[in-house]
């Protein structure tokens, strides 16, 4: 149960080296309904897009728990536009299934 909250970056540094720098860069080509798969401990976890948007950059509001056996929530989020700090862009998934 609750909120997995799972950050990503969309632009780093240009000259610090990374392979995950812009891991989150096409985040926001995620649409409703799309599928999320996540597997941990040999257990996927599938998830679909239900919302997405961009929000301040001080706007936590997002990551708060859900309310327990009622919601299993992934939310996806890394900073908007690419390369800046101004906000977030945000995906919101519910649970599907489990294995």
């Amino acid at each position: 149960d609750g909120n997995l909250f799972i950050f990503g970056h969309s632009d780093y540094y240009k000259n610090k080296p990374g392979a995950y720098k812009q891991v989150f860069r096409p985040l926001n080509q995620v649409k409703q309904g799309d599928l999320i798969s996540i597997v941990f401990q040999q257990k996927t976890y599938q998830y679909q897009v239900v919302n997405s948007s961009v929000v301040a950059d001080d706007d936590w509001s997002i990551t708060r728990p859900t309310v327990a056996g009622t919601n299993r929530t992934l939310t996806l989020m890394t900073c908007w536009p690419p390369g800046t700090l101004d906000k977030r862009y945000a995906v919101i998934a519910k649970q599907l299934t489990e294995d």
